[in-house]
């Protein structure tokens, strides 16, 4: 007898919701178009968010060093630079 009920409340929602959808169509569009602009805009923030974080890793796993040099620096010490800097 209860699910009989539950069966019987639950079509008679689902009645009512199409019934109400039929009556104000532009508040059910205006409703859905919000739900999609709002999800979308979620959606493009958090790609932004994780474009970033992995641009901002890749930046920081591949350091680099820029030296410059006198142009009459010997080979021998530009060595010795190099191998102090690894």
């Amino acid at each position: 007898m209860l699910i009989k009920r539950a069966n019987i409340y639950n079509m008679t929602n689902q009645i009512s919701i199409w019934k109400r959808l039929r009556r104000t169509p532009y508040q059910s569009i205006a409703t859905f178009f919000m739900m999609f602009v709002t999800l979308f805009v979620l959606g493009l923030f958090l790609l932004l968010v994780a474009g970033s974080t992995s641009l901002l890793s890749y930046f920081e796993s591949k350091p680099q060093l820029t030296v410059f040099l006198k142009n009459d620096a010997s080979k021998e010490t530009i060595d010795a630079l190099s191998e102090k800097i690894k």
